[in-house]
């Protein structure tokens, strides 16, 4: 928790994309199945004699969906590079590319299940959907000071990204909703590592500091067919700036002590862009605290405790 951020709630996943192979190698797959599904998958990998290793996938899949309106459209590519300046400097950059269409059946009533369990929901308006944007970029920077152990890395990142939703609506009152979410994102981790053995305890000390600028834009649109179209617009900038620092103790190589602490400053403007007076300031500081320990009686097992009081800051809403 204090090192992953606000939103990591003690703990997180980590997602490990392909890293590029030693060798020179292409691999491709194609899939085909019913309700029109194809599937389409290519990547090249491998490293340079100079030692720049780089890997490019790309992946595609189309289905109908086994309902009406219940498509789905996704493409999305990785290009990884990765290399060593000197034995004390290396840069690794990743860039993500994502574009996915995908149609919204609604529900089903049981008799209407009954008539056609494929059909889409009888009552709305053929056309639902959600499409999802997205492009990202992480170059992260890595540096050993060797005079003083202590491994230096920056991870500055880029993200954009479009989620819009179209939903019709049926029935006494017919209409179309319309929603955008724009989200534009940089930012930026520092962080230094430093492990070392003093007295037999061998212990490691990581201090960082992370900032993220948010800009979010969000108009929505109610079309209703009868009293006429109801809309809305708003903007939104959220700043964010955390420090963090844990640290690792281990003793006797049966008993692990890990303690850590964060604190995390986030402040947003809320914007009315039809209404301008309505502007409103947000802010939220907090002081997460986290501490844990692990046991090992024997060699075959282990015994794992910790406590922390994890942080997770109010969206924009």
């Amino acid at each position: 928790s204090p090192l992953y951020g606000e939103g990591a709630l003690s703990g997180v996943i980590e997602l490990r994309t392909k890293q590029p192979t030693k060798d020179w190698h292409v691999t491709g797959e194609n899939a085909w199945g019913s309700y029109g599904l194809q599937k389409y998958f290519v990547d090249a990998s491998g490293t340079t004699s100079q030692g720049l290793g780089l890997y490019v996938g790309g992946r595609y899949i189309e289905t109908d969906g086994y309902r009406q309106n219940s498509f789905h459209e996704g493409s999305s590519a990785l290009i990884k590079t990765e290399g060593r300046v000197n034995e004390l400097l290396s840069i690794h950059n990743a860039f993500y590319f994502a574009d996915h269409e995908t149609g919204i059946s609604g529900p089903l009533l049981p008799s209407e299940a009954l008539i056609n369990r494929r059909q889409k929901d009888p009552d709305g308006q053929f056309g639902d959907k959600f499409t999802d944007n997205l492009m990202q970029d992480g170059l992260r920077v890595d540096y050993w000071a060797e005079p003083i152990d202590v491994q230096f890395s920056n991870l500055l990142g880029y993200r954009l990204r479009d989620q819009d939703s179209l939903q019709s609506f049926g029935g006494a009152f017919p209409g179309t909703s319309i929603n955008a979410i724009g989200t534009e994102t940089f930012s930026n981790v520092v962080q230094a590592s430093k492990e070392w053995v003093n007295g037999g305890l061998g212990q490691q000390l990581v201090l960082g500091v992370e900032w993220e600028v948010d800009d979010i834009h969000n108009p929505f649109t109610f079309d209703d067919k009868t009293f006429g179209p109801f809309r809305s617009e708003r903007s939104i900038d959220r700043r964010l700036l955390g420090y963090f620092a844990q640290h690792r103790v281990e003793l006797w190589e049966k008993f692990i002590l890990d303690a850590g602490v964060r604190y995390d400053d986030i402040d947003w403007n809320i914007y009315d862009l039809f209404t301008p007076s309505l502007e409103k300031k947000k802010k939220s500081t907090h002081l997460s605290p986290s501490i844990g320990f692990e046991v090992k009686p024997i060699p075959e097992a282990a015994i794992f405790m910790s406590f922390s009081e994890a942080f997770k800051a109010p969206d924009a809403n």
